[in-house]
């Protein structure tokens, strides 16, 4: 069995191990309230995110078999995925369907943010080994630095709802 099989399969564990902590405590099935002007937003976000994520998979396959030798079809199979979800999640933010951010926002930022800022510089620590490759079949080395900016950006975009909705509070 190999390590990586090994990790998964402990991963999947450990998360199955959560959820069944989560529920017997009480935790789960705590959902947050949105009006319909909020669910009409996700529904957008939702739409945009979509479209976002099958124009870059259409331009993937049709374009991915011509650049094999730069970025490999995984890579761009994943970038295009992430980039779909941060506009969903952008979109959301800045129209007050808030993903759940406004149950605990503080905590849910320094969460998000330390998981970006630590795949930022996993990213990095594989640019400066030289162990960075986009054609590589294993996307990992690439993803973590994807993952990372697009983490952060998420939270940038939320701080800014925060700080203009805090503005048109003082005016």
């Amino acid at each position: 069995m190999s390590a990586y099989l090994i990790g998964v399969l402990s991963g999947v564990a450990v998360g199955l191990l959560i959820l069944y902590i989560k529920k017997k405590m009480g935790f789960c099935g705590i959902k947050g309230e949105y009006d319909e002007r909020q669910l009409r937003a996700r529904g957008d976000a939702y739409k945009k995110g979509f479209l976002v994520t099958l124009i870059l998979g259409l331009v993937t396959v049709l374009a991915g078999p011509s650049m094999e030798n730069y970025i490999s079809m995984s890579n761009l199979g994943m970038i295009s995925l992430l980039i779909g979800l941060t506009v969903f999640a952008i979109d959301a933010i800045m129209h007050d369907a808030l993903l759940g951010f406004d149950a605990q926002p503080v905590r849910i930022i320094v969460i998000w943010l330390l998981l970006g800022l630590t795949n930022i510089i996993g990213g990095i620590r594989i640019i400066t080994d030289g162990s960075f490759s986009w054609a590589d079949k294993n996307c990992g080395n690439v993803m973590n630095l994807f993952l990372g900016v697009a983490m952060t950006v998420i939270v940038i975009a939320f701080l800014l709802k925060n700080k203009i909705d805090n503005k048109t509070e003082e005016d």
